[in-house]
C-alpha cells in the first residue's frame, strides 16, 4: 500500500445485494482500505437457530481511494456506483467514521479492512441522511433500537 493512500477520503460505495465478500476481496486486491460494518443476527435455520453476520447498511460499504482515479473501483463486479451528487463522489468526513475500527479480524490479514461488528455512532446515520440514503439510515436506526 502506498504511503499517501491513507490521506485519501472515505467514500460510500453502493453495491449489489449479497456482493459484500466479492467487492471487499477486489478492494483488498487493489490495496484499498475498506470498512463494512456488520452485526450478528439470530435466524431460524431448519430445525435450529443460526447466528449470522449481516451488513449494517445493506447494499453499501465504505472505502478509501483516490477520487480522481475511480475507474478501477467502478469496474469491480458488484459495485453499482460511488455515492455522490451528479456523478461527483461526495467524501465522508474523517471525523464521521468510527474511530474504533479494528485493524484485523480473525482469519484476515492486518490492514486489509474491517468486518467486525461494532457500535456505530449516530453520526454515521446522519452522514447517510445527508447523502440521500434516508431509508437505509432510518431502517438501520430501527434495527439498532435508536
Amino acid at each position: 500500500m502506498e504511503p499517501d493512500k491513507m490521506s485519501y477520503p472515505w467514500f460510500a460505495l453502493q453495491i449489489r445485494g449479497h456482493y459484500e465478500n466479492i467487492v471487499t476481496a477486489h478492494l483488498r486486491g487493489k490495496g484499498c482500505e475498506w470498512y463494512l460494518p456488520v452485526y450478528k443476527s439470530r435466524r431460524p435455520w431448519s430445525n435450529r437457530y443460526k447466528e449470522m453476520e449481516r451488513a449494517l447498511f445493506p447494499g453499501y460499504l465504505f472505502s478509501r481511494f483516490n477520487p480522481l482515479d475511480r475507474l478501477p473501483i467502478l469496474i469491480i463486479p458488484g459495485v453499482t456506483r460511488i455515492v455522490g451528487v451528479a456523478k461527483n463522489p461526495v467524501p465522508i468526513d474523517e471525523t464521521e467514521m468510527p474511530q474504533s475500527r479494528p485493524q484485523s479480524s480473525p482469519g484476515s490479514q492486518a490492514n486489509s479492512g474491517s468486518r467486525l461488528g461494532i457500535q456505530i455512532p449516530k453520526r454515521i446515520s446522519l452522514v447517510l441522511l445527508g447523502l440521500g440514503l434516508r431509508s437505509i439510515a432510518v431502517a438501520t436506526c430501527r434495527r439498532l433500537g435508536r
